[in-house]
């Protein structure tokens, strides 16, 4: 009797420590898709045009680590965040009045996304995660070159690891905010609406 109820603890042990290695073993890949919230107030009238360029300069796909037990999981984006990022802006750019499109003869507006981070703190139970993002603007005419970094830090505290619904959430919300910054950006948007 003692040695199948040795048997069955083992087992049940043994699975156990099955379903654990596969939770710590868990990826996560970010949808990229921020909903960016436009401020009608910036609006131009007349269809401004204006030819739009996104890249993601990132050196990998790597956002973060989940941490904790999940210290091995890794979040990655998708491969396709540069187009992602151009839907989403040319969206809002649109929603301002701006006849957004692929127009060589203007000069475009260059958006990177050059940092994008994930940053779990806690040792063995994750109390909170950290989003960077940072973009870079880049445009020029023929009296200018205007050039500029926007930065958002988010700190969100948390009682369990993020899934991965919660995650693509804190992570596009970093991505809107700074894109906001860079919306809202007048100086930026001034010399855009003064064409060539």
């Amino acid at each position: 009797m003692n040695k199948h109820i040795m048997s069955y603890r083992t087992c049940l042990l043994f699975s156990l420590l099955l379903t654990l290695s596969a939770c710590a073993l868990s990826p996560q890949k970010v949808t990229i898709a921020p909903a960016i919230a436009v401020d009608k107030s910036l609006a131009v009238s007349g269809n401004v045009p204006l030819s739009l360029e996104v890249t993601d300069t990132r050196g990998d796909m790597l956002v973060g680590k989940r941490g904790g037990v999940y210290s091995t999981a890794d979040i990655t984006t998708g491969t396709d965040v540069a187009v992602a990022l151009h839907q989403s802006v040319a969206k809002a750019l649109r929603e301002l009045g701006y006849q957004v499109g692929t127009n060589t003869s203007l000069s475009p507006l260059k958006i990177e996304l050059t940092k994008l981070t994930y940053t779990p703190s806690g040792e063995n139970v994750v109390r909170a995660i950290e989003v960077t993002t940072e973009i870079r603007a880049t445009y020029q005419n023929a009296k200018k070159t205007f050039t500029n970094e926007y930065i958002v830090k988010r700190k969100k505290e948390i009682v369990k690891a993020p899934n991965e619904v919660q995650n693509n959430e804190l992570i596009n919300d970093a991505l809107a905010s700074v894109l906001e910054q860079l919306l809202a950006d007048k100086q930026l948007f001034s010399l855009i609406q003064q064409g060539k």
